[in-house]
């Protein structure tokens, strides 16, 4: 198949795919049943206290109808999806009710006090988790190795909750005067950090187990034998594991961020997506939750589509 049709395909299964979560998003809900009705009944029914049973529970029918139609919740479900489907295609995702502001408005403000902290964790983990992976295969058994792997290790068995809560209670016993001199630790240096190291873990572990399986073969032995430097060795291990790796690492990195971000964010004060999410769905505030699953979806399914088109460049082989 030639390069063009396998990306093309790729391409249009990605944007497939991001509109089947959004609708599974859609679908679950759009048809549980919304506990703010319950709420709104409940002061209904208590702001007309005094009044006649049958006037009280017409105040409350009437209040529930005014919520659902503030909501549009009163509309036939397939004309809310075709709605929902035309402007998720225009970019008009709606407002958020839980803040007052447009979907895409909340998600443009949020999203970078998000990738603030995420991108260079991503950073630190896969670089320097490749480094140290394909170090530890190189050196099997070394002092340095068998330290390095065993710290990481323990990191990535601690839960990132105590990291958030410890780090800076020692941190303002014993030098308190330098966290205070750091900009955005609390919004950027912590959370990149402790995020960061629970990554590096698994990726030291992947691109150990990886490279080992190259370190001793025969191509790598000639390699040596005509003088190569440890870096020039290092290179062509890493560039025979680097089809695997791929696979590893984004299944990995995203099954881990989804999580944390939304666990630092609760903790730390965040402003970023993590935190609004959970706020909408306390709220059913439907429109920023779906919002956020496409934001969430479309990560997803770029990374997918980047490792597939990575399989492509690293392995001509590769069919579509």
């Amino acid at each position: 198949m030639p390069p063009w049709k396998h990306v093309t395909k790729r391409v249009l299964f990605a944007v497939f795919a991001l509109y089947l979560v959004v609708s599974v998003t859609f679908a679950f809900v759009a048809l549980t049943e919304d506990p703010n009705e319950g709420l709104v009944a409940h002061g209904a029914a208590m702001s007309a206290v005094d009044e006649p049973r049958d006037e009280r529970k017409a105040i409350v029918e009437e209040a529930i109808r005014e919520y659902r139609e503030s909501r549009n919740l009163d509309d036939p479900i397939h004309e809310r999806y075709l709605r929902w489907v035309v402007g998720i295609a225009t970019l008009d995702w709606g407002e958020s009710y839980s803040q007052n502001a447009p979907v895409t408005e909340v998600l443009s403000r949020t999203l970078p006090a998000t990738l603030a902290y995420v991108v260079p964790a991503i950073a630190f983990a896969v670089i320097g988790g490749v480094g140290l992976g394909v170090f530890s295969a190189m050196n099997d058994g070394s002092l340095t190795e068998r330290l390095s792997t065993a710290a990481f290790s323990v990191s990535y068995g601690v839960p990132n909750v105590w990291w958030v809560i410890v780090i800076p209670l020692v941190g303002a016993e014993h030098v308190p005067d330098l966290i205070a001199a750091i900009p955005n630790f609390k919004t950027v240096v912590l959370p990149a950090a402790v995020l960061g190291t629970s990554l590096i873990a698994g990726q030291l572990r992947y691109a150990r187990a990886e490279s080992s399986e190259y370190v001793n073969t025969d191509f790598v032995k000639l390699v040596r034998a005509k003088g190569a430097s440890n870096r020039r060795v290092a290179r062509h291990v890493l560039r025979n594991a680097a089809l695997p790796l791929f696979s590893l690492f984004f299944v990995e990195l995203l099954g881990v961020l989804v999580v944390n971000v939304f666990v630092l964010e609760q903790i730390l004060p965040i402003q970023g997506i993590g935190r609004v999410g959970l706020q909408a769905i306390h709220d059913r505030d439907i429109p920023l939750v779906i919002g956020i699953a496409i934001v969430t979806a479309t990560a997803g399914i770029v990374g997918s589509l980047i490792q597939d088109l990575a399989h492509l460049s690293l392995d001509p082989r590769v069919d579509g």
